[in-house]
């Protein structure tokens, strides 16, 4: 008798060590459609990052950001789970380069742009050297590494930058962050600011 009662306890540990494993939050798929990294498409620079881990951060204005765990649910539902401060529930919709998150708890709704956190190939068109068209002297230089200069030689400015699926690209300036509109036509460059209206640059290739 006293060995059937101590087989069922040990299976009812089993049992109930088995429940707990299953409650445990599923891994996002590899081929999760909100892995990767989006920029808000609004004048504040609020990136969020989706790990294929499960995890993610989100950051405004190249501030260091918060840490999340993050899963979906086959309805479209976002549950964003920040260490101390509880979950966020969100309606998620992917469209390709366009991510719309929608919160009736908020009671707002937020696109986002795919941000290509790698930088564009060798051959990508922003790599190089070039020079403002009102001063010579001023240039940037975007290198295949992600890391950038602009400014002149005798008052460079660092940077890191990135492109979006939209034409864009963003450079991390110390705690800013500016983001710009870019075209390439043969040698020559366009940026376009998204952040101030009616700011635009020309700058010819160097190298």
């Amino acid at each position: 008798m006293k060995k059937r009662f101590s087989l069922f306890l040990a299976l009812t540990l089993v049992a109930i060590l088995l429940a707990g494993c299953s409650s445990s939050p599923p891994i996002p798929s590899e081929n999760h459609p909100l892995v990767g990294s989006w920029v808000w498409d609004s004048n504040t620079t609020l990136v969020y990052v989706f790990e294929r881990s499960g995890e993610g951060t989100r950051s405004a204005d190249a501030v260091q950001g918060e840490a999340f765990t993050w899963t979906t649910n086959e309805d479209g539902l976002l549950s964003i789970t920040i260490e101390d401060e509880g979950t966020e529930e969100w309606d998620y919709a992917v469209d390709g380069r366009v991510l719309i998150l929608t919160s009736e708890h908020y009671n707002v709704e937020r696109t986002y742009i795919r941000i290509y956190v790698e930088p564009e190939p060798q051959n990508g068109p922003l790599v190089g050297t070039w020079a403002w068209d009102g001063n010579p002297e001023w240039t940037y230089v975007f290198e295949a590494n992600g890391q950038g200069v602009r400014g002149t030689e005798e008052n460079p400015e660092p940077f890191e930058w990135w492109t979006t699926d939209d034409s864009g690209v963003l450079m991390h300036l110390g705690l800013r962050v500016d983001r710009w509109t870019y075209t390439v036509s043969g040698d020559i460059l366009t940026i376009t600011s998204r952040q101030e209206a009616g700011l635009a640059y020309t700058f010819i290739r160097a190298s």
